[in-house]
């Protein structure tokens, strides 16, 4: 029998683990379109270890580069560190409402989805117009 090969498993299980490969894919594939470097979705552990980097090199770095480069190499720290807060934010958020609002957890992912795909169609059409 196949639950007694992998215990707790079901078809169920299955169905859910296979959605969230997509999500995942899918999530990796948005970050991917916004070529935003350093931001890691599937392992958070690339962002901590890229923008450690990025402020070990910035408190370091010559005086002599020139400010257009230095403004670039700013705003992309700035990025990665904004993307790190919103992790710990939705952890935190996802965790107090499995704690005290166990039925709504799974509106978060779906109006995360449906947020960036109307901002998607809406970008795409002032693009085309």
């Amino acid at each position: 029998s196949r639950s007694a090969a992998y215990p707790g498993s079901s078809r169920s299980l299955d169905v859910l683990l296979g959605c969230v490969a997509v999500a995942i894919g899918i999530q990796s594939g948005a970050m991917l379109q916004l070529r935003i470097p350093g931001i890691v979705t599937t392992y958070i552990s690339g962002t901590w270890t890229t923008l450690t980097s990025g402020v070990t090199r910035f408190l370091t770095r010559k005086a002599h580069e020139p400010a257009a480069q230095k403004i670039e190499y700013e705003e992309r720290m700035l990025m990665q560190a904004a993307v790190l807060c919103a992790y710990l934010l939705s952890a935190i958020g996802t965790g107090l409402l499995l704690r005290y609002f166990r039925r709504f957890v799974g509106f978060v992912p779906a109006i995360s989805v449906l947020s960036v795909a109307t901002y998607g169609l809406s970008f795409r059409r002032r693009k085309d117009a």
